[in-house]
């Protein structure tokens, strides 16, 4: 649908963008009624399930996420375990356990907001 033309500025052929809004809007209500389609909750929340199914599928991110999760829970659980083993043998031992329990926790808290994030959401 064309946007109509003002007569009311002093450029020839000049498209009132407020009108070109609202004639764009136009297009998208309902032809028979002229009412705007509304949508209710439940349209809404099928869709936001939709969508996050979808994402959860293509999601390269969320799929790494997925493999390396139990590594970090095993890690996570003998932390303790390994915490003492590197007190028998503090110096190589201490700073390479220290990085890899940093990376470990940083890991467990972007896995447990990521995961958690799609679990929480498809579940209510």
């Amino acid at each position: 649908m064309a946007a109509h033309q003002t007569t009311s500025t002093s450029t020839p052929g000049f498209i009132d963008p407020m009108e070109a809004a609202c004639s764009r809007f136009k297009d998208f209500l309902d032809v028979k009624r002229k009412k705007p389609r509304f949508t209710t909750l439940k349209d809404l929340e099928t869709e936001v399930k939709h969508l996050e199914r979808k994402q959860t599928g293509s999601s390269t991110t969320f799929k790494i996420g997925q493999s390396v999760d139990p590594i970090v829970k095993f890690l996570r659980r003998h932390s303790d375990a390994f915490d003492t083993m590197v007190q028998a043998n503090p110096y190589p031992a201490a700073l390479i356990w220290g990085s890899l329990k940093i990376l470990l926790n940083v890991s467990h808290l972007m896995l447990t907001q990521l995961i958690g994030q799609f679990t929480v959401s498809s579940t209510s």
